[in-house]
């Protein structure tokens, strides 16, 4: 008997590590860093962003029937990969392993996330910075006490 149908996934996830290890070999790269640090921080998130679906899709898949399996990958996909990733340990484990939040592994996830965030949703806020009065009446300020939002990568190491 043929089937009347059948299910093939396309699995992108050696493609998306190829471009993520070019993308780091050029970020730690001391004549590139600061060119290439955001597109591997973005290019890291998307990468786990997709493996995190891609989890997720094949765990549907293992358990339920195709309509409600895509009902419940496309719920998951919806979600922002913080949840994502903070959420699909327990889930695919049936609850038997969860993160350690202090541990190394969700600490530097967690903080790929963050960095992605602060690259692809950048928000420069007006600052307060005290002034000096000065012997002419006007003022001065200092720049020092400028904060600046370093959403890059701070070092080499931290890639």
């Amino acid at each position: 008997m043929i089937p009347e149908r059948v299910y093939v996934k396309n699995d992108n996830s050696e493609k998306y590590l190829e471009i993520v290890r070019e993308l780091y070999n050029k970020a730690i790269d001391s004549d590139y860093t600061e060119k290439y640090s955001a597109p591997f921080v973005l290019f890291c998130a998307t990468s786990l962003e997709y493996l995190l679906n891609n989890i997720f899709i094949n765990y549907t898949n293992t358990y339920f029937e195709a309509e409600t399996q895509k009902k419940y990958a496309e719920l998951f996909i919806t979600m922002g990969v913080g949840v994502k990733l903070l959420t699909f340990l327990p889930i695919v484990s049936g609850n038997k392993f969860q993160w350690d939040l202090n541990s190394f592994e969700y600490k530097t996830l967690a903080e790929i996330i963050t960095k992605r965030n602060k690259i692809a949703h950048g928000k420069d806020f007006y600052q307060g910075l005290k002034t000096s009065p000065e012997e002419d009446g006007s003022f001065s300020i200092s720049l020092k006490d400028l904060k600046e939002e370093n959403f890059l990568l701070s070092s080499e190491s931290e890639c």
